[in-house]
């Protein structure tokens, strides 16, 4: 009995671990949000590591550019996240002109739906998919930049 105690006890606090997450209740503030990331589409971000800088050859960025915009409109908003940076280990960023910076965990299970987006001051949790997510990850790690 005391060791099922434990063992519950134990999967509870880890579960509670990390950013706390709460639904976006306004549906119109949602689809404005997603409005926002899928704009970007056509604009070219700073591309980086966490803790790496890069510089970009011309084809670089253009592989950059060209897969982000396969991401950005699968980018879907299923909550908004307490704090002011994202709590998702190692990450990529795509940070745009207008301040919106996205972050793509690179060492979750399933990174496209751990993806976190900066806009305007807040954090949103986001979604996307895995095929596309996957291929701007796998391009990233290729790139030796992780």
């Amino acid at each position: 009995m005391k060791q099922s105690f434990l063992l519950f006890l134990f999967l509870a606090l880890a579960a509670g671990c990390g950013q706390v997450q709460t639904p976006l209740a306004d549906e119109s503030a949602k689809a404005q949000t997603e409005q926002t990331i899928a704009g970007l589409a056509g604009k070219m971000p700073e591309f980086q590591a966490r803790y790496s800088i890069a510089e970009w050859t011309p084809e670089g960025r253009e592989t950059i550019r060209r897969l982000l915009d396969a991401v950005l409109p699968t980018l879907k908003v299923t909550g908004v996240l307490k704090g002011d940076r994202p709590d998702i280990g190692h990450y990529v960023y795509a940070k745009y002109e207008d301040g919106t910076t996205i972050y793509f965990p690179v060492n979750a299970r399933t990174p496209e739906r751990k993806i976190v987006a900066l806009i305007g001051g807040k954090l949103y949790a986001l979604e996307g998919s895995k095929q596309e997510v996957d291929q701007l990850i796998g391009w990233a790690k290729s790139q030796s930049i992780l």
